[in-house]
């Protein structure tokens, strides 16, 4: 036995010493495979960030190396997903040409590959590219082919997701017939998931189309739906929302007992969640309705506690509003003096503001006025403004209806030649079907014989086409080929000064961490685990630094478009990441504002954005910006962990003191309600001219 042991021992020795190596290579693979994965996985996190927060160089650095590993690992639909995102990135910079050739290059590879679920994200970002493009029709196919995707792989969310997009792009672009069969088809599906606060917004969406298209009744059904969605997910704000659209409804259908009760409402849930501008335009629509039902005393205060409001605020339009109505109310005692001095302040008001509607309303109740008082020279004159300006704003009007009548026009015009067309094939149609019954009684056989010619003619046509459409898919690959290589050298050459500073200094900064935390994990000596750990925090701190300088760049979509494109980027972007959803209205105007101001204004809110992002673990943000006369009005809310407001500004939060300082800067105020567990709200109030 031990002779048979022994002569077989060089036999495992050998064996052995085959079938170690071969297993630890093995397992060095499965290591370095799971370590690119954890790599790629950091880069595409750090790339989400950078797109949060407008940094476009950093995200297409990133995102060139994410798709670098994928390419190393042979993952296409890693590799489609860093050309969706590099193509956002390059989108926002205002890189419209590239971006589309790595939008159309990512979906070749998902539909090459039947990456359906990829194929569909990629779709909804074309179809926004498009629609910013001003190249509508290409908008509406991507986002049907979006939804299509959806439909294939049964992904209910997604599927809402692009009819709600679809819904978005038809609204924007005046087709609301067709904008509501989408919308309608996504509340449905939210019903169904039982999604109540997104149900509860497309559900508004919806209400405001039928209140444009004055179907009141069907409007205030949608807005009391979505007041019990809005209920139900607990959504004070949503709620409020809902009652004040109710109200507006029942207002404008003269309701008014239903209307003060839907206001005194909405003014019970306000006390939930204050807002103070909206409390003083509940207080205005009041005093409005109060004086309908003929109870003046009860106007007279809620229109007082407007202007009280207005004034704390120094919202001038909400002012003018109160002072109009006011106006009014004396009027209607038959104290001329007094009412003469509210209509001069409704005047002086709407003049600061552009309010043509109450400046006309406040010249004409003066001339009445001058007129009771004899001054009829003043009197006449201020009458004639009034027409002048009331002329303007029917014209106005006017031109908004022929605008409407015009699209209703074309849609039945097109409708009418679908139908035209359908006639005269069916036509078409039975004038041959009878030919060929003709054609066959007298020469039946010389018709087979060309149908066979016909049949062959027609299999050779294809075949022709086929090879041409091959030809022609063979070219754009070649053509998409060459527009790589175009990008890949434009962006060398761009990247090159500031590469070795931040790109390859901040990626090999971010490698560097993850394996000094590896090896520090792994290391039993105390005291080389405490050098590890103070380099490892020398490298934090260093690739912090790079950052630094990387967010204080000037971000291209600012510069070019605007500050309200570029927050409306911001914003949309990280809804895109589908962990967040976000209620975003931004009204800024025509003007821009000065290029400082702009810059400042978007630190601030990107600096916001990244506490709720990076702390907060917030699900659903609210934020509205809208610029009133001379004031620049900032509403942000988030529903995320919260703080101790003691704790954070007492001077430990850099984040928090930055933002301070940059509105300090601007000479405006700010407001912070927190506690844990509640969110955030930040109240902002920037004086600009």
């Amino acid at each position: 036995m031990r002779k048979q042991l022994t002569s077989a021992l060089p036999f495992l020795i050998i064996l052995i010493a085959i079938t170690i190596p071969f297993s630890c290579q093995k397992k060095i693979v499965k290591e370095d495979s799971a370590d690119e994965i954890i790599l790629y996985d950091h880069f595409i996190k750090q790339l989400i960030v950078a797109l949060n927060t407008s940094n476009p160089s950093t995200a297409l650095q990133y995102s060139d190396s994410a798709f670098a590993i994928a390419a190393s690992i042979n993952d296409n639909q890693k590799k489609a997903n860093a050309l969706r995102l590099k193509g956002v990135a390059l989108r926002n910079s205002g890189a419209y040409d590239l971006a589309k050739a790595d939008f159309v290059l990512a979906r070749s590879i998902c539909k090459k590959n039947k990456l359906t679920e990829t194929q569909a994200m990629i779709e909804l970002s074309m179809s926004t590219y498009f629609l910013r493009t001003n190249e509508n029709d290409s908008a509406i196919y991507y986002g049907q082919m979006a939804i299509e995707n959806y439909e294939i792989i049964v992904d209910s969310i997604g599927i809402a997701r692009a009819l709600n997009s679809m819904g978005a792009t038809l609204k924007q672009l005046g087709r609301r017939d067709e904008a509501l069969r989408f919308f309608y088809r996504a509340e449905e599906i939210y019903g169904l998931l039982h999604a109540e606060i997104r149900q509860a917004y497309v559900l508004s969406n919806i209400g405001t189309i039928h209140q444009f298209l004055e179907e009141y009744d069907k409007a205030l059904e949608l807005f009391e739906k979505s007041k019990i969605a809005s209920q139900k997910a607990g959504n004070h704000r949503m709620t409020m929302n809902s009652s004040m659209n109710i109200a507006g409804i029942y207002y404008f259908t003269d309701q008014n007992e239903a209307a003060k009760n839907a206001y005194l409402e909405a003014i019970e849930i306000n006390k939930i969640h204050p807002n103070i501008e909206t409390l003083a335009a509940i207080y205005i629509n009041l005093g409005a309705i109060y004086a309908e039902l003929n109870e003046p005393e009860l106007s007279f205060e809620y229109l007082n506690k407007a202007i009280e409001i207005a004034r704390q605020t120094e919202n001038l339009r909400t002012e003018t509003h109160a002072n109009y109505k006011l106006g009014h109310y004396y009027l209607d005692k038959g104290k001329l003096k007094e009412a003469e001095k509210y209509f001069k302040k409704t005047i002086n008001g709407a003049e600061k503001i552009g309010d043509i509607e109450h400046l006309s309303g406040g010249y004409k109740y003066l001339s009445i006025i001058q007129e009771e008082n004899g001054n009829y020279k003043n009197a006449l004159d201020n009458y004639k403004f009034s027409v002048k300006l009331n002329d303007s704003i029917i014209n106005e009007k006017k031109l908004e209806i022929l605008f409407e009548m015009e699209n209703k026009y074309e849609k039945k015009k097109d409708e009418a030649e679908i139908l035209q067309l359908s006639n005269e094939n069916a036509l078409q149609v039975i004038h041959n079907r009878d030919l060929k019954i003709q054609l066959v009684t007298v020469v039946g056989f010389v018709i087979l014989l060309i149908g066979i010619l016909f049949f062959i003619r027609l299999k050779n046509r294809k075949n022709k086409i086929i090879a041409e459409q091959r030809i022609q898919q063979l070219e754009e690959e070649q053509k998409l080929l060459a527009a790589q290589s175009v990008i890949v050298g434009q962006e060398n050459e761009r990247k090159r000064v500031a590469q070795e500073l931040h790109d390859g200094i901040g990626v090999l900064l971010s490698t560097a961490s993850i394996h000094f935390s590896n090896v520090e994990e792994s290391s039993a000596d105390e005291k080389t685990a405490q050098l590890l750990k103070k380099a490892n925090k020398l490298l934090k701190q260093a690739s912090g630094e790079v950052r630094k300088i990387s967010h204080d760049m000037m971000p291209g979509v600012l510069a070019k478009f605007g500050l309200q494109e570029a927050l409306e980027d911001i914003f949309e972007n990280v809804e895109d990441t589908g962990s967040i959803a976000i209620d975003c209205n931004i009204a800024l105007g025509d003007e821009r504002l000065s290029e400082n101001t702009e810059i400042i204004l978007y630190r601030i809110v990107q600096e916001i954005l990244n506490n709720s992002l990076k702390h907060a673990h917030a699900k659903q943000i609210s934020f509205d910006m809208r610029k009133e006369e001379s004031t620049l009005q900032i509403n942000y809310k988030d529903d995320g962990d919260g703080f101790e407001q003691n704790e954070i500004q007492s001077g430990k939060s850099l984040g928090l003191s930055g933002i301070k300082s940059r509105i300090d800067f601007l000479k405006g105020k700010m407001k912070l309600v927190s506690s844990p567990g509640n969110g955030v709200h930040y109240e902002i109030r920037i004086p600009v001219e």
